[in-house]
């Protein structure tokens, strides 16, 4: 139960620079998509 209680806070905060995750995120996962796909088109 004690980490839940010291969990909220820092939560709190990467939630505050949680828009530079996402694009960074958002970018890996294109990246990511667009590497799986062209390995299907080059399998098949």
């Amino acid at each position: 139960m004690g980490e839940e209680t010291s969990d909220s806070p820092y939560f709190l905060d990467w939630g505050r620079s949680n828009n530079a995750m996402k694009e960074g995120t958002i970018l890996l996962l294109s990246v990511l998509a667009a590497v799986v796909l062209f390995t299907m088109l080059a399998l098949h």
